[in-house]
């Protein structure tokens, strides 16, 4: 029969798995975002000039300029920094629980 820090240890080994994949899923979010802000400029007028023509055509309402697209995306990634950083500094908080239990049991 399991200990009671052995089964908090393997709840601690769960949760860090499901964090550490969260994690990846934002970093490759974060990455798109990326990559969709560091489009070259042209590229962007080209982009930006067809769909405020075809929202215009269709009777969308006002588009939304590149540089305002460009600063949201940029918040965004903001976002998903300070939720990464949070994700890491919770898994921070569970190794050191994970190491304090791991000393409790070698020390009993």
């Amino acid at each position: 029969m399991p200990t009671i820090t052995e089964e908090r240890r393997k709840q601690i080994a769960d949760i860090e798995a499901r964090i550490a994949s969260e994690v990846e899923c934002i970093q490759n979010k974060k990455k798109e975002l990326e990559d969709t802000i560091n489009v070259p400029e042209s590229a962007r007028d080209q982009i930006s000039r067809g769909v405020s023509s075809s929202t215009k055509r269709r009777g969308k309402g006002e588009t939304v300029g590149k540089d305002q697209t460009t600063e949201m995306y940029q918040r965004i990634v903001e976002d998903f920094e300070k939720a990464i950083g949070a994700r890491e500094r919770g898994l921070d908080r569970l190794r050191a629980e994970k190491r304090a239990l791991e000393s409790y049991e070698q020390g009993a």
